[in-house]
């Protein structure tokens, strides 16, 4: 059949309020059925959500998040990550072998819960665990940033760390 799809909302904030806040914020406006979130640095190519919803159904996951099989990261950044997967899995009961990226798909009930938080600086991990364990990985390609090096810092992995615990 036929899938149809609604139109994107577009929600211009007053000001920057970092990922996790304005992500959150898109989730709460959202409507559909399924929800997708990604980057706005073109690193993942939306033609893969068709790859993620259909797991989504034939898993009966709650949340499909994209793993990416090789990514180019500086050492501080593959450190800063494999600290961050252990405190997710000690934190939120995350799965071990379960990777994270921004780059996900989850049902209209996921979105509901976990935009229902009061947490001002939300850290959306861990509110996504907090909601449901039904996650699966569905690879996928992680290109190259087009806007050159990242800009993420060890003053983001900071704060990143700082919201996790909080």
């Amino acid at each position: 059949g036929v899938q149809t799809c609604a139109l994107p909302i577009l929600i211009r904030l007053q000001s920057n309020v970092g990922q996790h806040s304005a992500t959150l914020c898109g989730i709460r406006a959202s409507k559909g059925e399924l929800v997708a979130t990604l980057d706005d640095d073109l690193q993942n190519d939306p033609w893969e959500l068709s790859d993620l919803m259909q797991a989504l159904r034939a898993e009966d996951a709650d949340l499909v998040i994209a793993a990416y099989p090789s990514q180019e990261k500086e050492i501080f950044r593959r450190l800063g990550s494999w600290f961050v997967n252990k405190l997710n899995v000690k934190l939120f009961g995350k799965e071990n072998t379960l990777l994270l990226s921004p780059f996900r798909v989850f049902n209209q009930l996921t979105a509901q819960r976990v935009g229902s938080t009061q947490i001002i600086d939300p850290y959306l991990t861990g509110e996504f665990f907090r909601v449901t364990k039904k996650v699966v990985n569905v690879e996928a390609i992680h290109h190259k940033n087009i806007r050159g090096n990242s800009t993420y810092r060890v003053g983001s992995l900071l704060r990143l760390l700082r919201r996790m615990i909080v």
